[in-house]
């Protein structure tokens, strides 16, 4: 049977490092290059990954409510709830993982925050989610945008923010109080102490993939969100046995592309690029070539391989079509220059093309 893969790496830039890979010399060189038009700011990138208008918008807090397989009322509120640390007023962001035993903590208590509207969703490490079943019509900001700023200067505003401003003040003061805390205090470490909930929104009416295109197709992510929205649109999402980040466990996501298409998300390597981990993002995919690219080629003659990756963000980006029974012919190159000067795509209408054949 053959293997039908559309395969992602969001965010990643087009720097040397990518045209210098195996990617670039062993599979883009045999196959047909297209480039991609920017995603669309303020939308929801995922949808395009599954071939969906990427018009439509899902909040981030839809997607970590239906991340954590909570069924919230369909008129509720879904937030993501970001955990950060107060330092004398500013937002600071947590440098590390949170001991297993800090994370009990905190799952522990923070329900203690709940009311008869507000209800805590427990979700891992510095990311959770709150639901909220009133009236509400006010703006939060980003978790990512206060960092290293007043965070009261940015509270929600607007009708019914004084519930959420004193969910933030509650959770403050009791986090602030708890036993790690106060030795992370004594050892100089930065507390966590200041939950923001932001990205709200309803759950909007998304159509069901797996019944439309007519299989159970599995979604392969290191991605909240994209676990989110595999679950929303009733694709099957694979994600914690994988491995949450690094090391990846390539084997294991090799043995979930059993026929039908499979969906792969990763985020892992573009999340190196802003701080110059050039070589962290070469050795990542190195390892995704030879452990989960190449025993798929080896295998050619018993099960053919049609593989579209894609390589896009908020810049334009590059992908590519490999097919095993096909080797491209007079395909433009896998470089910058293609990027920048040829034809462009949408990535939704790529994949809807990629899928439709």
């Amino acid at each position: 049977m053959q293997r039908r893969l559309v395969l992602h790496l969001p965010n990643l830039p087009l720097h040397d490092v990518l045209f210098e890979s195996s990617l670039a010399r062993n599979w883009a060189g045999e196959s047909e290059v297209r480039a991609l038009n920017p995603l669309l700011q303020g939308a929801t990138p995922e949808l395009a990954y599954l071939g969906l208008p990427s018009e439509v918008v899902v909040e981030p807090g839809v997607l970590t409510v239906a991340a954590l397989k909570a069924e919230p009322p369909a008129r509720a509120w879904n937030f993501h709830l970001s955990l950060l640390s107060d330092e004398a007023g500013i937002a600071r962001r947590l440098p590390f993982k949170l001991a297993p035993e800090e994370e009990a903590v905190l799952k522990a208590n923070l329900p203690r925050l709940n009311t008869k509207t507000f209800t805590f969703l427990p979700g891992e490490q510095y990311d959770h989610a709150l639901v909220v079943e009133s009236n509400l019509d006010l703006g939060t900001t980003v978790a990512d945008e206060i960092i290293g700023k007043p965070w009261a200067a940015h509270l929600p505003d607007g009708d019914g923010e004084q519930h959420l401003r004193a969910f933030i003040d509650a959770g403050l003061n009791m986090l602030s109080e708890l036993e790690f805390n106060r030795i992370r205090h004594e050892e100089g470490q930065p507390i966590v102490n200041l939950v923001w909930p932001w990205g709200h929104g309803r759950r909007p009416e998304l159509p069901n993939l797996a019944f439309e295109r007519g299989e159970p197709s599995k979604v392969l992510t290191d991605s909240l969100r994209m676990d989110g929205l595999a679950r929303l649109v009733r694709l099957r999402p694979v994600r914690s046995e994988l491995g949450l980040g690094l090391p990846f466990k390539f084997e294991k996501a090799l043995a979930h592309c059993d026929g039908t298409t499979t969906y792969l998300v990763l985020e892992s390597p573009g999340k190196f690029a802003p701080d110059g981990m050039w070589e962290e993002v070469g050795w990542w995919l190195r390892e995704l070539d030879n452990r989960f690219l190449s025993p798929m080629r080896e295998e050619r003659k018993e099960r053919p391989l049609d593989l579209l990756m894609l390589f896009g963000g908020a810049e334009r980006g590059l992908a590519f079509r490999y097919r095993t029974y096909r080797p491209a012919e007079g395909s433009v190159p896998f470089s910058l220059e293609t990027a920048h000067e040829a034809k462009p795509i949408d990535v939704g209408d790529l994949v809807r093309n990629f899928l439709s054949e």
